[in-house]
């Protein structure tokens, strides 16, 4: 996998689908993987609706580097990700917005 550019403060597009739902969130981060982190981190169940043990495991599946988002192909400054959790699926699309 070919290793990303850093862009110092970058916008990213964060969107989760979740139990039906789709969940969209902006923030500013140097990679794709750190935008996922902040944007793990400042979840919010005002933000999204998601089990506080769903959160949990995902959280430790960041900690423990078993997730890196996967980069698109076809696409630029556009990664995936996807969990099965519970029998609940999470799908996660980051987007760079701006550079």
């Amino acid at each position: 996998m070919k290793k990303e550019a850093s862009s110092p403060n970058a916008l990213f597009s964060i969107i989760m689908e979740y139990q039906g739902g789709t969940y969209i969130r902006q923030l500013r981060a140097n990679s794709a993987l750190e935008a996922f982190h902040v944007w793990l981190a400042k979840m919010t169940s005002i933000d999204t609706p998601i089990k506080k043990k769903h959160h949990k495991r995902l959280t430790s599946l960041i900690s423990n580097e078993i997730f890196t988002p996967v980069r698109i192909n076809g696409t630029k400054n556009v990664w995936c990700g996807d969990f099965t959790i519970s029998r609940s699926h999470v799908g996660v699309t980051i987007i760079r917005t701006e550079a």
